[in-house]
Order: structure tokens, then sequence, then C-alpha cells
């Protein structure tokens, strides 16, 4: 299993694995009711915890990922996820970090077409996943092509 956050790129390096954190500590609080996605989220906090950075874009970017993760799993109860909004007083309520667990049949699953966005950028959509239901198959495409955080 492993966490992918998506982090806001107007962030510095050490601000956007603030938020990473934060997004997951929200994660976990979450995870205190039980739950499918609570059970996905304790199997990676105690066997995985592989956390992987990924620049979210600014903030309508970090928008689009946050309401295509909600499309996606559209109520189901099988991937924890959450989106991290920095307080009022700090940073205006802006978002900074969508989170999502991912497990390994998801991640480590076969696809088809370039997952390279500067080689086809406009392809990323049209790369299939064929042994995954159109949800997870979704809930890749909006993690694939994006660039680890700097």
């Amino acid at each position: 299993m492993r966490a992918y956050v998506l982090v806001n790129s107007a962030l510095s390096g050490i601000q956007k694995g603030l938020q990473a954190g934060h997004a997951l500590v929200e994660m976990a609080m979450d995870a205190r009711t039980k739950n499918a996605r609570s059970a996905v989220f304790n199997e990676w906090a105690v066997s995985h915890k592989t956390m992987i950075v990924l620049e979210g874009g600014y903030h309508a970017g970090l928008e689009a990922a946050k309401a295509a993760l909600e499309a996606a799993l559209g109520g189901k109860d099988e991937l924890p996820w959450t989106a991290f909004y920095e307080d009022e007083e700090t940073m205006n309520g802006m978002l900074t970090a969508v989170a999502v667990v991912v497990p390994e049949r998801l991640w480590d699953a076969p696809r088809n077409g370039d997952m390279d966005p500067e080689v086809a950028p406009d392809l990323l959509d049209e790369v299939e996943y064929p042994t995954l239901k159109p949800w997870e198959a979704h809930v890749m495409r909006i993690l694939a092509g994006r660039s680890l955080a700097r």
C-alpha cells in the first residue's frame, strides 16, 4: 500500500512535506470510525507507511483533483482519502493537500497507454487499466503523470 499526497505547487519543499503530514493526520483522525476505509488506512499505517508526495498543481488543480476523487469514489467506502485545508489565520483556508491510500493491486496494475505527460499530455485520460474496476482506474488516472514534489 502507498499513501499518495498531492500538494499545492506554490509551497516550498519543506511546506509540501508538512502539508502532506497534515493530510495524513486528518486521515488518521477519520480512521477512528470503524469502516472499510479505516481498515485500509490502519493496514497502511501499521504495515506499509510508504508516502509518495506529488505535485498537485496550484489551488485550482488541487480542487480539481479533490473533485475527481469524490467523483471516482462516489461515496464508496473502500479507499481512505482526504483533502486538507490550512486554517484561515495561517493561509486563508487554502487547500494544501489531497491524499489517498492505494493498495498495491491498483498502483501495480497493468496499464495500456503512455504515462509520460511530457510525451503525451493529452493521452493520460485514455490510459486503460484492464484489470481494474472503472472507479479504480479513474483514481489511478488522477495520480498518473504527476511529478514528485520538490
